[in-house]
């Protein structure tokens, strides 16, 4: 019972702060406002993100354990090194990718970086007396 009481609640707050670390890299915030930030991006999103949590999982987790079916001692530490290399890039590059998703769900950031870099260009673009502004 104690177990249910503990795990459950743990669950949870992986899923409302397991984008801190994405915040503190991405923009700049730290402490317990990369907390509320991850939160706030969080919010409809926790199925998803467990759901996603789970697939990643599963996908790494017999990805891992392959490198045991060779029985040739150093062909396995070779194929080892190249199966954690791909699991570390693949647990890394899911949240970041879930991080962007969530931001263009909840605040239409792909709209609003597609503005700025239609704005940047406009900016660079050549005057007739052929340099920029």
């Amino acid at each position: 019972v104690g177990l249910v009481f503990f795990l459950i609640p743990g669950i949870i707050f992986a899923l409302w702060f397991g984008l801190a670390f994405i915040v503190v890299v991405t923009e700049g915030t730290w402490g317990p406002a990369a907390l509320q930030r991850s939160r706030e991006l969080m919010k409809g999103n926790m199925l998803t993100a467990f759901v996603l949590g789970i697939v990643t999982y599963g996908i790494v987790l017999p990805l891992g354990m392959s490198g045991n079916l060779i029985p040739e001692l150093h062909l396995r530490v070779l194929v080892d090194a190249f199966i954690q290399a791909t699991s570390l890039i693949i647990a890394a590059v899911v949240p970041v990718v879930f991080y962007f998703s969530c931001r263009s769900r909840n605040e239409n950031y792909d709209v609003y970086m597609l503005a700025l870099g239609i704005q940047r260009d406009a900016r660079d673009t050549p005057t007739e007396t052929g340099q920029a502004e």
